[in-house]
């Protein structure tokens, strides 16, 4: 619908705010499905694989000056997926040596459109933000147990992590009054973005684990 200025004081009707009201609203939908398979190879040497799909819609709209003018109203709507894969193996060499080692992908995609009504600073303006944001992450890991005698065992893990981000962002203003432009000038558009920043880190951690008289002490050596 639309809305218009208040009245004067002899009744005339103000000047029409534009064609956009925003009713207050928050919707959610979202699903996923996973699924995992885990194969006994041998009785020391097991596979397990787990892949995992998620996606969410949002929808959310709201008067934000709370009155019958429509001074700052807004939109948004929000799409998210991702996917991930894991496989991992455990394995036992002998009744002294024990490992997990396993290989971990995601990706996501994030979508955010959002529309302002800023009536508050001029009558039919109207501002439009657009993001486009992606990640994909790539890991490696083993962690690994070893009895070396009766009180003593010791543990250590290392771990490989690589992230890659995308962003676009695209933003836009116009002027409208009844739906039309009050001049073509008054649209603009700002457009940033940034692609491919790669970020890699690694880390590996050791702990020693010794039973002294009924009692356990730690020791780390990162």
């Amino acid at each position: 619908g639309t809305t218009y200025k208040p009245t004067d004081s002899l009744g005339t009707p103000g000047t029409a705010n534009g064609p956009f009201q925003a009713d207050p609203a928050s919707e959610l939908e979202g699903w996923g499905v996973s699924g995992k398979v885990a194969i006994d190879i041998s009785d020391s040497l097991n596979l397990t694989s787990i892949t995992a799909y998620r996606t969410y819609e949002s929808f959310s709209s709201s008067d934000n000056d709370s009155s019958p003018v429509a001074i700052l109203q807004n939109e948004s709507t929000f799409f998210h997926d991702q996917f991930s894969q894991e496989l991992r193996s455990s394995f036992d060499v002998g009744d002294s040596f024990n490992a997990v080692a396993g290989l971990f992908y995601l990706k996501t995609d994030y979508n955010h459109y959002q529309m302002y009504h800023l009536d508050f600073a001029l009558p039919g303006l109207i501002q439009y933000n657009v993001q486009d944001q992606g990640t994909e992450s790539f890991s490696a890991f083993v962690q690994t147990y070893t009895q070396l005698t009766d009180r003593l065992k010791l543990s250590g893990n290392f771990l490989f992590a690589k992230n890659e981000f995308g962003d676009l962002f695209l933003n836009a203003a116009t002027n409208i009054k009844g739906g039309e432009p009050l001049n073509a000038p008054a649209t603009k558009w700002s457009v940033t973005g940034s692609y491919d920043f790669p970020v890699s880190s690694w880390n590996a951690n050791f702990t020693t684990n010794y039973v002294w008289t009924g009692k356990t002490l730690f020791t780390n050596l990162a």
